[in-house]
C-alpha cells in the first residue's frame, strides 16, 4: 500500500527478520528491517513510520529500553513487543516502557497481521482525532480572534469610558461575562440642555446577545430622533418594544431603564421596563437612595405594554451635589464564597458606605472593585454601571473644573492648554509659579500622549483642576499609562509639590499638589 507508511521491524535472529517481512509484504505492507538496535535507533529518528515490530531480546540494548528511547522521539508511533516472555513481570515491564501490544513467540501470520491491522486502525483513529483536534482549536483560535475584534468593535459602538460636557459628566464601566455582552447604554444629546441617557440588558450572552445589542442601539436612537416630544418618554417605549416584537425578538426580551435629563431646569424623568431602579447618591449627606421600582413588563414579552402609562413615570429634581447610579443585574445578582446572594437592598447599603470615599470619575470602578473585594462572583454574567454627575461651566460641586484631552489630538491638546491657563489667570497666584505649574502639566500629558503612541493606543485623558487658598490640586485620569517613578523626579522645582496615584483595573488615578502661599 504506497500510501500507507512502511513498518519498522527490529529483530536480532535474522529468521525472525526474514520470516516477518514475508508475511507482512504479502500483506501489502511496506517494510524496514533491521537487526541492529542502534541502527534501528537512528532510522526511527530520520524516518517516518506507521508501526515498529520490536524484539525484545536483543544484545547491546534491550527492546525494553529501545522502545523508551523511541518513545522520547516520537510519541505517537505504536510499538508492539516481540517476545517468548510472557510472564506478568515482563508484561508489566513492557507497558510502563510505552508499548501498545504484544506478540509471543511463537507467532502465526494470522496473529501477526491481525494484531499490525488492529495496531494501525487505531493508530491511524488517533492520527484523524489529533488532525481533528489541532483543526478545532486552529478554527477556535481564529474564531477567538475573531470573536476578540468584535468585541473591540462593541466597545466603539458604546459611549467612551469618559463623557465630559459643560453641563454633564458620566463615567461608565463595562464588563462583559464572555468576550462579547448584551448589556447596552447610550446618552443622546438633545436640544435646549437636555439629554436621553438609557441602559437595557438583553437576555442571554455572547455573540447573539450582541448582535441584537448593536441592532437595538439603532433603533432607540432612530426612535428617539424621530420623536420631537422627548419628555412622552412611555411612547418611546412602547414604539421600541412594537419594532422588537414585530421584527427582531424570538424568545429574547429586553429590560431598559430610560430617562430624560435636564441640566437647565436640573430634573431628570424615568420609565423602566423591567430595569433595576437607580440609585440616587447625596455627597453632602454622604448617603444612597434606592429609587421605587415601578414600570412595565421587559420589552420583547408582549406586543402591547400597555395603554396608559404616564403615572408610572418617574421625575425628580436633584441637587448639584448629587449623582445618579444606572446599573445592570449582573451587579447585584451575585454570591459570594459563602453562597451568599448580595441582592439590590444589600448593593445599595455597600454603596453607602464608600459613599465619603467616592470619586465622580472612578465611581463605577470603585463600587465594582468594593463588590469583588468582598468576594462576590461578578464573571457569571454582564456587568454595567454608568454614574450620571452634574457640571456648571465644567465645575463640579467640589470646586473642580474638569478638560478632557484626546491623545494625537493637537489642536484639542494646544485648545485645553489654552484653556487652562486662562482659569488659572484668573486666581491670585506668582506668576512664576503658575507658569512653572503649566509647564508641569504640559509635560505630564505630553509624556501620556507619546507612551499613547508607542503603543498605538488613542484614548481620553480627564484633567481637574481645584484651587484652594493655599493650594492647587490637579487630578489626571487615564488608561492604560503609568507615569514612573523616574519621570516624576524629573517634574520641576517647585517646593511643596507632591504626587500620589491609585489604580481601578486599567484606569489611573493622579493626584498632584502644588502649594501657592
Amino acid at each position: 500500500m504506497k500510501d500507507r507508511l512502511p513498518i519498522l521491524v527490529v529483530d536480532d535472529e535474522k529468521a525472525n527478520l526474514i520470516a516477518i517481512e514475508y508475511q507482512l509484504k504479502k500483506n501489502s505492507y511496506e517494510v524496514d528491517s533491521v537487526s541492529d538496535a542502534m541502527i534501528a535507533l537512528e532510522l526511527y529518528k530520520k524516518n517516518d513510520y506507521s508501526l515498529v515490530l520490536l524484539d525484545v531480546m536483543m544484545p547491546q540494548i534491550d527492546g525494553f529500553e529501545l522502545c523508551q528511547r523511541m518513545i522520547a522521539i516520537k510519541q505517537n508511533i505504536p510499538i508492539i513487543l516481540i517476545t517468548a516472555l510472557s510472564d506478568d513481570f515482563h508484561l508489566k515491564k513492557g507497558f510502563e516502557c510505552g508499548a501498545w501490544d504484544y506478540i509471543n513467540k511463537p507467532w502465526t501470520e494470522i496473529q501477526l497481521i491481525s494484531r499490525v491491522k488492529k495496531a494501525l486502525n487505531v493508530s491511524l483513529t488517533e492520527i484523524e482525532n489529533m488532525t481533528l483536534i489541532k483543526k478545532l482549536q486552529e478554527e477556535f483560535a481564529k474564531q477567538n480572534e475573531e470573536l476578540k475584534l468584535a468585541g473591540k468593535v462593541q466597545k466603539y459602538l458604546l459611549p467612551k469610558w469618559i463623557y465630559l460636557k459643560s453641563d454633564l459628566l458620566v463615567s461608565s464601566v463595562y464588563h462583559p461575562s464572555e468576550l462579547l455582552g448584551g448589556d447596552i447604554f447610550d446618552i443622546i444629546p438633545l436640544k435646549d440642555d437636555k439629554y436621553i441617557i438609557y441602559i437595557g440588558d438583553i437576555s442571554g450572552h455572547g455573540l447573539q446577545a450582541a448582535l441584537l445589542m448593536t441592532a437595538v442601539k439603532s433603533i432607540i436612537r432612530l426612535v428617539v430622533e424621530e420623536n420631537s416630544d422627548f419628555s412622552n418618554l412611555s411612547y418611546l417605549v412602547k414604539r421600541v418594544n412594537e419594532i422588537l416584537v414585530q421584527q427582531m425578538f424570538h424568545n429574547k426580551f429586553l429590560t431598559l431603564l430610560i430617562s430624560l435629563v435636564d441640566t437647565k431646569n436640573k430634573t431628570i424623568k424615568s420609565f423602566s421596563a423591567g430595569h433595576p431602579p437607580q440609585i440616587r447618591i447625596n455627597y453632602h449627606i454622604n448617603s444612597s437612595e434606592l429609587f421605587v421600582n415601578k414600570g412595565v413588563l421587559p420589552l420583547g414579552w408582549t406586543d402591547d405594554v400597555g395603554k396608559d402609562l404616564n403615572d408610572l413615570h418617574q421625575e425628580v429634581t436633584y441637587e448639584d451635589n448629587e449623582s445618579f447610579l444606572y446599573y445592570t443585574d449582573g451587579i447585584y445578582e451575585c454570591i459570594d464564597e459563602n453562597q451568599k446572594y448580595l441582592g439590590t437592598k444589600d448593593f445599595n447599603q455597600q454603596i453607602n458606605s464608600l459613599v465619603p470615599n467616592l470619586d465622580l470619575i472612578t465611581l463605577p470602578l470603585q463600587i465594582k472593585e468594593h463588590i469583588e473585594n468582598n468576594n462576590y462572583d461578578l464573571t457569571k454574567d454582564d456587568v454595567a454601571l454608568v454614574n450620571i454627575c452634574f457640571l456648571d461651566k465644567y465645575k463640579d460641586f467640589k470646586g473642580r473644573t474638569y478638560y478632557s484631552y484626546e491623545t494625537n489630538n493637537e489642536y484639542e491638546f494646544n485648545r485645553q492648554l489654552s484653556f487652562m491657563h486662562n482659569s488659572l489667570l484668573e486666581e491670585s497666584m506668582n506668576e512664576l509659579l503658575r507658569e512653572n505649574i503649566l509647564l508641569i502639566i504640559k509635560k505630564i500629558l505630553v509624556y501620556i500622549n507619546n507612551k499613547k503612541n508607542q503603543e498605538r493606543k488613542n484614548s481620553d485623558v480627564i484633567l481637574a483642576l481645584q484651587i484652594t487658598k493655599d493650594k492647587l490640586k490637579v487630578e489626571i485620569w487615564i488608561h492604560d499609562v503609568i507615569i514612573s517613578e523616574d519621570f516624576i523626579l524629573e517634574l520641576g522645582d517647585i517646593e511643596n509639590f507632591s504626587i500620589s496615584s491609585l489604580m481601578y483595573g486599567n484606569l489611573n488615578s493622579y493626584k498632584i499638589i502644588f502649594s501657592h502661599n
